[in-house]
């Protein structure tokens, strides 16, 4: 499967940026190991399959982890790719700035329960969809593009003093759609409504440095150490 996996998404990522006169690369950048790198994003691809040992992933990683601050390292894993390729591909081309673009300004506001907040979830996001306290959706024509959801409140005391913090769950655009400006959009709407004292969240750090948060500001906290889980080949089920 390994030599499928690679051969199939390295084929993906090369045939939209050939199709989009965006400039790919298998050469070596810096002495670093990589599958892809796109020079106009400043960007590295990194394959993970199952046959790769967990010596080769430590060893992929740590390079990454010390080489050009500026160079930003998007790691795929093979199940992933098997479960969940239109999701990966869509991300990918979002990368690559070639989805269906919407602004912010010609979407609306709504609340959306959780039953929607599950169905658009599990439809286009990566990770596995959860319930939340504040949901809010953004739609064009009545059809829902993008959703962003909360945690409930809790006291945190900080330097003696108590602070209402809250959890940015989790964001989505619709699969091979961005919704520009939707972020801050939804992000504004819930701050203006809940009045918190401050909001944290997670980066996947396989797809993002997170440094794009800083521009709705979102200050960068600790890198949390690497996880490892058991993967159920026949389910994509991570645990």
């Amino acid at each position: 499967m390994e030599k499928v996996f690679k051969k199939e998404i390295g084929a993906y990522i090369k045939s939209l940026c050939l199709r989009h006169q965006i400039d790919v690369s298998t050469e070596t950048f810096n002495e670093i190991y990589f599958d892809l790198y796109i020079p106009k994003l400043s960007r590295v691809f990194i394959f993970h399959s199952f046959n790769d040992s967990a010596n080769d992933h430590y060893y992929s990683l740590k390079e990454v982890k010390h080489s050009d601050d500026l160079l930003q390292v998007v790691h795929i894993w093979e199940d992933q790719w098997l479960f969940n390729k239109n999701k990966i591909e869509s991300r990918i081309a979002s990368m690559l700035g070639i989805t269906k673009r919407i602004h912010g300004r010609e979407t609306n506001i709504v609340k959306i329960d959780n039953d929607q907040l599950l169905k658009f979830l599990s439809e286009n996001h990566m990770n596995v969809p959860i319930k939340a306290q504040h949901k809010y959706g953004l739609t064009k024509n009545q059809e829902l593009v993008a959703v962003m959801s909360f945690s409930k409140g809790r006291t945190i005391i900080r330097n003696n003093k108590p602070f209402n913090s809250f959890e940015l769950l989790r964001f989505c655009n619709k699969l091979e759609v961005t919704v520009v400006g939707g972020f801050s959009k939804l992000l504004n709407h819930f701050i203006s409504k809940n009045d918190p004292d401050d909001i944290m969240t997670y980066v996947d750090a396989d797809w993002s440095d997170g440094q794009s948060l800083s521009t709705n500001g979102f200050h960068y906290i600790e890198t949390m150490p690497t996880m490892e889980f058991w993967l159920n080949i026949q389910t994509g089920d991570r645990e």
